[in-house]
């Protein structure tokens, strides 16, 4: 038996597991906002974009996927991750994307980014996309404790899942970006090491001359920054970067909000580090949507491929 064949069987019995303790606890209720989807988004943004179109995996039939594996237990139900591969890939080990959804801490799916892990899949990454609980159910930090825990059962997992844990980044979109950022230049949770960061569209600060946060953050946080000053602190990737931390790669919309903090942590960053690309015309949300959606891809892919030689050389 070859090792794709061992690989599907292996994967086969997670998700048989994981059908299994989904449906055990189907029924549980968690309160949850549905109001920001790639559907809405594109209701949104086609007026002032009126050529734009939802963004769609290039080639769906070259990747597989296997969803709704869970990872943890919240006391009240699962929380789930899905991973994409390449259908026909090679035995051998791959780097591993984590994906974090955006939509203000408080609404958003892992959904939204599948076309996005798909494209990176066919691009020679394993990508995982990680559900973690929102502000209507659990206030900061629990999605980050969620996400810590979804890339420790991953790392647990890796034998099975063809990962190298050696090549592990983690990309986020808009308050998805914050986290991913925050989880990777932070010391204050049990993040297994990555050797780089995505960040689309996502804020470094919280409480800063740039930054227009107020109600979503707060509703996330707990509190306004006069009421819990330290929380907007410590959530800001930009009080914990220094030159120790991984390669990053920007990439910005046209609004200067989402940027805020980005500046002020370059300079604590050596520049090699650092790369930014920036769409001057494009919604918030480019990486859902077309025409910016393919050219995103390849800025990520040829930012981790640099990067990821570099470091495992």
């Amino acid at each position: 038996m070859n090792s794709i064949s061992i690989w599907i069987r292996r994967i086969s019995v997670l998700i048989v597991i994981g059908l299994f303790l989904v449906v055990t606890c189907a029924g549980q209720s968690y309160p949850r906002d549905t109001s920001y989807t790639a559907q809405s988004a594109f209701q949104k943004y086609k007026r002032q974009f009126p050529t734009i179109q939802l963004a769609k995996p290039s080639e769906p039939g070259r990747v597989r996927v296997l969803k709704d594996i869970p990872y943890s237990w919240t006391g009240n139900r699962f929380l789930t991750l899905d991973i994409f591969s390449i259908a026909e890939a090679e035995p051998k080990r791959f780097p591993m994307i984590f994906m974090i959804h955006g939509g203000g801490w408080k609404s958003g799916h892992k959904n939204m980014l599948y076309p996005l892990a798909s494209d990176l899949a066919q691009a020679g990454y394993r990508t995982c996309v990680v559900e973690y609980r929102l502000s209507p159910e659990s206030k900061y930090p629990a999605a980050l404790k969620d996400i810590a825990m979804a890339m420790q059962w991953v790392v647990a997992h890796a034998d099975t899942l063809a990962v190298d844990t050696r090549q592990m980044v983690l990309l986020g979109c808009s308050s998805g970006a914050q986290l991913a950022t925050l989880l990777g230049v932070s010391s204050l949770w049990e993040v297994p090491k990555v050797q780089a960061i995505v960040n689309l569209d996502g804020i470094l600060a919280f409480h800063h001359p740039e930054s227009q946060e107020g109600i979503a953050a707060a509703q996330w946080l707990g509190g306004t920054y006069e009421e819990v000053p330290d929380r907007w602190e410590e959530a800001s990737p930009l009080h914990h970067a220094d030159e120790n931390d991984p390669p990053i790669l920007f990439v910005h919309s046209q609004y200067p909000r989402f940027q805020a903090g980005r500046d002020d942590m370059m300079t604590k960053l050596q520049n090699e580090q650092i790369k930014v690309y920036e769409w001057p015309n494009s919604p918030h949300a480019f990486w859902l949507f077309d025409p910016w959606f393919a050219p995103t891809v390849a800025y990520i892919d040829v930012f981790l491929a640099r990067v990821l030689a570099d470091q495992v050389d």
